[in-house]
């Protein structure tokens, strides 16, 4: 690994390998930390790991951009130990969540302000468009394992919970050629549908496809694994009783009263169902499980994850013979 990093050993009851530190670069506004197994193979698969912090939005960049390096030097999610366990390294991306003035830019769903050019400061803070940052930090990711005799995949398995669970799902949407599985868990109920319109209604991005261009075919034949919790309660999609949305900057009014048009209020027991139902009608791959009893919690599906990730890894083994 070049000289421009920080390295750190990891051991513990997650991961055993390295932790790379890597500098923002041309393309990318941001470090990122890359997780790079023991028992990496020569051939492999990258995971990405949206980038999501139970720390909140912050005022500063200086100080959001601190809760991410945290997050990102002291892992604690499921996907870490199954990164470890089969061998595959994992990158985490350190864009930061933080208010602007007049609300978050909310990129770790990919909400509509963290796309639009036009949100006051996003350029000023270099957050403009971090689904393509991502993309030039892969790129990124796969020359440096490159010079360490380690080559990855063109095609790279996205996963993310609560937040980042809406990133992952979003960006496999606009991005479907570069994404060899999505796992989204804590989906608040809600997805991303590939259509520009429906029942003769322009859909809003991000309940559609809105004014953005993507291989819709492509997105439906690429693996999808979403999964809630029976219990969970955290909802970032709430409407207050002005019928305003209370979380500004996660979703727009007019795209949270088209949301509940179309999927319903309840996150669970309306959306989450209709999701499904949509999904399956448009022949998306996916597959949905929910968790009885369980709420807001990821390592319910760790064993889940971890199947689809080998079946995905067994079936592009199946392809190069």
């Amino acid at each position: 690994m070049r000289k421009d990093c920080k390295i750190y050993d990891i051991n513990n009851k997650l991961a055993i390998g390295k932790l790379v530190q890597v500098p923002k670069g041309n393309g990318f506004n941001f470090e990122y930390i890359l997780f790079i197994p023991n028992n990496i193979k020569n051939d492999t698969t990258l995971i990405i790991e949206g980038s999501n912090t139970g720390e909140g939005t912050k005022n500063t960049l200086e100080e959001a951009y601190e809760v991410m390096l945290y997050d990102g030097l002291h892992p604690d999610l499921p996907i870490y130990k199954i990164a470890n366990d089969l061998g595959l390294p994992l990158l985490y991306p350190l864009f930061p969540r933080v208010h602007n003035g007049e609300e978050p830019i909310y990129n770790h769903m990919l909400s509509s302000n963290s796309l639009d050019s036009n949100t006051k400061k996003i350029k000023e803070l270099g957050l403009e468009r971090v689904d393509l940052q991502l993309i030039e930090m892969f790129k990124d990711a796969k020359e440096r394992l490159k010079e360490d005799n380690i080559f990855i995949d063109d095609k790279f398995i996205i996963d993310g919970f609560s937040a980042s669970s809406k990133f992952a799902n979003r960006f496999t949407l606009l991005h479907p050629h570069l994404i060899k599985l999505c796992i989204g868990g804590a989906v608040s109920g809600v997805l991303t549908l590939p259509l520009k319109e429906l029942n003769g209604e322009k859909l809003l991005y991000p309940v559609g496809l809105g004014d953005f261009e993507t291989d819709v075919d492509e997105f439906k034949n690429v693996r999808q694994f979403y999964y809630m919790g029976s219990k969970d309660n955290n909802d970032p999609f709430e409407m207050g009783d002005d019928g305003k949305a209370v979380n500004q900057g996660i979703i727009k009014d007019n795209e949270l009263i088209q949301m509940y048009k179309i999927f319903g209020k309840h996150q669970v027991k309306e959306r989450w169902e209709k999701a499904q139902d949509l999904y399956n009608l448009l022949g998306v791959n996916a597959v949905f499980k929910t968790y009885m009893g369980k709420g807001h919690e990821v390592a319910c599906a760790k064993d889940d994850m971890e199947n689809e990730i080998k079946n995905i890894l067994n079936v592009e083994m199946e392809k190069t013979k």
